[in-house]
């Protein structure tokens, strides 16, 4: 059986655009895609809640977000 390639799909979500993975329903910042051609990995989709569940423990690169 073959490994069909990973397709991922631009959705937009609260106003920000990220990427969603069609197989996994990993969703990808949609920025750093466009900037620096790297998968960054921020959350899965939720599909019985519609919406994506953020990773809990946030990656070095976002912790400023969270700097009060």
């Amino acid at each position: 059986m073959e490994e069909e390639p990973d397709v991922v799909k631009k959705i937009e979500f609260e106003g920000k655009k990220y990427l969603k993975s069609k197989k996994s329903g990993i969703i990808y910042d949609y920025q750093e895609y466009v900037k620096n051609s790297e998968q960054v990995m921020v959350g899965k989709w939720n599909e019985s809640k519609n919406k994506i569940d953020f990773n809990k423990a946030a990656d070095e690169e976002s912790e400023e977000e969270y700097d009060m």
